[in-house]
């Protein structure tokens, strides 16, 4: 309760909310600090391992006690030890200069210090397998090995070695090798689709990126330039960069008539047919007034990044919002919706979804994609129009 002055009689405030104050500061404090200590307490610091080749068993263990480790010795040959009491260090891991918890213990093998002093082999024209046994019978110890520079005679073999052959090395002492790539001729692939261009990169060894651009080179959906030049070798595995024309002017703007198709639509698809591998179907009968499509990448070839590529077709209604798309090749992805109708298309069993004013029609035949993608289209229509097409050549 607050207290009374004696003299005033004045009611003094109570000195409580202070001292409670005080304690909680004190409380909060203490927690924090016990936190610290047990953060830091319980961190095991890191040290860089020693380097320890060359030197004797009681030389090594010193050396890896001043750091903060503990030692492990295995002799390179059972008698080492016995018969040399002064076997010195060969090999060890971690390997010196990396850093790791102090404390963990350093695994040696111990070898002949008669061994100390070593000449450095010639490794030039051995293969890794070969050039390691020879550095491990010698007692050294392979650090790296590096990419040569790609055109030696001999691929895969030494190249180069550092120390050289011929100097004095110590036992222990750590090898770099220089084995060169394997190299691989470029193919032509300009006038390739890209599906034939992945083909041939892929048996030559060689990977391929391809880039789209619009031009009036070469045909529409076929390589028009490649870099490296074909004929040229580079290391296996390396990148040959690819341009695809992707601008395709459409032939016979005006399409098929409805219940029937015109010469130049014929001429159109048998194009279509001359540039992708796989059977090219094309709509006997569309419905409606719809017509080819007038814009000037129409048909467009299509090209996804795994290497699969085909070709879409728009159609439009004049005068109207309906559109139909017509879509080959393994390019399309399957659709993934949960609500889908199975009907049969070709005699292929299809996959139909209706989403508002959207239509699309899947089905697959021979191991090839096609598609119908339809806007402002009746679904009756659409199934129609997938039942009579008919491959080019039909």
């Amino acid at each position: 309760m607050p207290s009374r002055d004696k003299k005033t009689g004045l009611q003094m405030p109570s000195r409580r909310p202070l001292a409670e104050l005080v304690l909680a500061t004190l409380i909060f404090l203490l927690f924090v600090g016990l936190l610290s200590w047990w953060f830091v307490s319980s961190r095991v610091p890191e040290a860089e391992v020693p380097e320890l080749r060359g030197l004797t068993l009681s030389e090594a263990t010193a050396r890896a006690q001043l750091a903060g480790f503990s030692l492990t010795a295995v002799a390179g040959n059972s008698a080492a030890q016995a018969v040399e009491p002064n076997a010195v260090v060969r090999q060890q891991q971690p390997e010196s200069g990396s850093r790791v918890t102090q404390g963990q213990p350093i695994v040696v093998t111990l070898g002949s210090a008669t061994a100390h002093n070593l000449t450095m082999p010639d490794l030039s024209g051995l293969d890794l397998a070969q050039a390691t046994d020879a550095l491990v019978q010698a007692g050294l110890v392979l650090a790296e090995v590096l990419a040569g520079e790609p055109g030696s005679d001999s691929p895969d073999k030494v190249v180069s070695q550092q120390p050289e052959a011929g100097r004095a090395i110590a036992a222990g002492e750590a090898v770099t090798l220089w084995i060169p790539t394997e190299l691989a001729k470029v193919p032509r692939l300009v006038g390739s689709t890209p599906q034939e261009a992945r083909s041939l990169a892929r048996r030559s060894g060689l990977e391929l990126q391809l880039l789209e651009q619009a031009s009036d080179e070469g045909l529409p959906g076929t390589i028009i330039r490649q870099s490296p030049e074909p004929g040229n070798e580079i290391a296996s595995g390396g990148r040959v960069v690819c341009v695809v024309n992707a601008a395709v002017d459409a032939v016979g703007a005006d399409g098929p008539e409805a219940g029937g198709a015109s010469d130049t639509y014929e001429d159109l698809f048998h194009s279509l047919a001359s540039w992708y591998s796989f059977p090219v179907l094309h709509p006997a009968v569309l419905p409606g007034d719809l017509k080819l499509g007038g814009a000037a990448a129409n048909p467009r070839h299509v090209a996804s990044t795994a290497g699969a590529s085909g070709f879409e077709v728009t159609y439009e209604g004049r005068g109207s919002a309906a559109r139909l798309v017509l879509m080959e090749g393994n390019w399309i992805d399957p659709p993934g919706a949960l609500e889908q109708t199975t009907l049969d298309v070709r005699g292929h069993a299809a996959t139909l979804l209706h989403e508002g004013d959207e239509i699309v029609l899947f089905w697959e035949e021979s191991g090839i994609r096609y598609a119908l993608r339809a806007y402002g289209v009746e679904k009756t229509d659409v199934v129609a129009v997938a039942n009579q097409m008919k491959a080019v050549g039909e």
